[in-house]
Formats: structure tokens, sequence, C-alpha cells
């Protein structure tokens, strides 16, 4: 327990509350500003600068419940999520006085407690939750009536979940049920891509991609037990959404170095297929080569987007 917290009275418990407490539930690192961190503390939420670590350079409370799960924003370095007991999910700006920093939020989000928020790496208005109801949602904050999707495949509470540092559609998530999933929110219908048979004795605590080789999903649980699963080419072929038609087999076939990230191969099959279409009078196959160099649209989710404002 943090000194400047020791001391600090708290009121009696509200029904459905945990009891009150100074332990810290989370410490999160703000990596888009690495002088900073944020510490959860009960009902409270305290921001630090590392160079002054004797107290927080600003505590305010974040929810009328326990608050468990923070996560900063990747993009911005100004922005961070809270998620507690009751499934409240808050948006808070640091860049606003401390009576306006709450800029969105989510009533309920979960059905019990939200025990991990995750910022997807590469879309600044998707964040992923992982709640006691045993469900995944992915929400647009653009919007917040309802989730983009809600991933139904654990059986127990979703302790903790992991963004894909290589392809925007992939996530993992480790559960109360001992099992480590692999989801895509591009395949339909059930998003579930594969449950890892780790052969855990207790639930999961950890998980997450390697960011060396982000091919690689680690999980760790209660007890101590390690696992490394490495997503081989085999593995992820099938989940690359093509723009490219069946007859364009070796436009395919780069377009799926480029997903599996194997960037040698793909520029080695990019010039011997210029060398193929670059004496063609058809400049079509060229154009389409040229697609390859440009980054593909988000994906899109089967949503009604009018449901969720």
């Amino acid at each position: 327990i943090h000194e400047k917290l020791r001391n600090k009275k708290h009121p009696p418990p509200m029904v459905n509350q945990i009891k009150p407490s100074s332990h810290i539930n989370r410490v999160v690192i703000n990596s888009a500003d690495t002088t900073q961190f944020l510490t959860l503390e009960n009902l409270n939420f305290h921001l630090w600068y590392f160079e002054r670590p004797s107290e927080p350079f600003l505590s305010k409370k974040g929810s009328n419940s326990t608050n468990l799960a923070a996560e900063w924003s990747p993009h911005s370095g100004n922005e961070f999520l809270i998620g507690g007991f009751t499934g409240k999910l808050k948006l808070f700006d640091s860049r606003v006085s401390s009576q306006n920093m709450l800029v969105w939020k989510q009533r309920q989000a979960h059905d019990g407690e939200i025990r991990e928020a995750k910022w997807s790496p590469f879309v600044p208005h998707w964040v992923a939750t992982g709640g006691g109801d045993a469900l995944i949602k992915i929400w647009d904050l653009r919007y917040g009536r309802r989730p983009m999707l809600v991933l139904d495949d654990h059986q127990n509470s979703v302790n903790k979940l992991a963004w894909s540092v290589m392809n925007c559609e992939l996530l993992a998530s480790g559960g109360s049920d001992r099992q480590l999933k692999v989801w895509s929110l591009t395949l339909e219908p059930h998003h579930i891509v594969a449950t890892i048979d780790t052969s855990y004795s207790d639930r999961l605590v950890a998980v997450d991609f390697l960011k060396t080789k982000p091919n690689v999903l680690v999980g760790l649980s209660a007890m101590g037990e390690f696992a490394v699963c490495k997503m081989s080419p085999t593995f992820m072929g099938p989940l690359m959404k093509s723009r490219f038609s069946e007859s364009d087999r070796e436009l395919r076939e780069i377009e799926q170095c480029v997903y599996i990230r194997d960037f040698a191969s793909a520029f080695d099959k990019v010039v011997a297929a210029f060398e193929k279409y670059k004496n063609q009078r058809n400049s079509s196959d060229r154009l389409k080569l040229l697609q390859i160099c440009f980054p593909q649209p988000l994906p899109v989710l089967c949503v009604d987007t009018l449901s969720l404002i």
C-alpha cells in the first residue's frame, strides 16, 4: 500500500460492493507517454509521474464501486478507460479539468464486474472488455448504446484480453475457465478461431502477444503455468480476407505473405509479378499489384451502425 494512500478513510460499502481497502488493484503504464502511470485503489484512480513517486499529481473518484480494470489509450496518451465491480465502463481525458474528465460512459457494459479493458493498438475507437458474465464485448467509442460485437464461448469470467499486434481483427482471451482462446472479428458467425489446449490447472492471469514475435501468443495461469503458442502460416492463412478473386492466384499469395508478415517472400513475389506484368498492354494486373502497396480498409463488422447511436 502506498504511503499516501495507507491511512485513507473509506465510507462503508454499498450493497453488492466489495469491501473498501487501500490495496492497489491495477497499475498501468502510459505507453504513449511513459513518464506517467495510473493506479486503481478501491473507488479511486491516481495519476503519477515516475519522476515524482512521492504522491500522485491527480487523484479522483472513478466510480461508486470498486475499480478493477484500467487501460491507457495507446494513441493519445491522455485518455484512459476504467471499469468496475458494477459493470460500468468510463472514459476519462486528463487534458480537461478534473470536474469534467469523464467524456464517455456505458452504464451497463457487462452484467457483472468488468475485469479487463483493452484498447485496439490499430483502431483508436475500438475497445474490448471482458467481464464476470463470461462475455467479451467490442465497443466503438464513437457510439455508446451497445457493443459492436459480443463474443461468447468462455464458461466463466474473462480475466485477460490481448489484441494482436500484427492483425487488427485478431484478439486473444483468457478466463477463469482455464481456457486460452483466439478470436477473429471478421470470422462469422461465432468469431472463435481456436481454443488452445494448455491443460492449465487454474485461471488465466496474463495473456499477450509478443511484440518482438507478433505471431507468438503467451498465457500464464495463477499457478505459474506458462504456455507459448506460435500461430503458424498454416493457421493464419485461412483467416485472411482477400481483396482478389480466386483467379488472381499470384496476387493472393503476395497478399497472404503480407498478412502473415513474411515481407521477404512478399517482396520477392512482387518483383517476380512486376517482371511478368510490365510488358503487358493491359494495365489491370499492374494496378492490382499496386493495391497491395496500400492498406486495406478496416474490417466491415456485421453491425447496424445506427443502432449503436
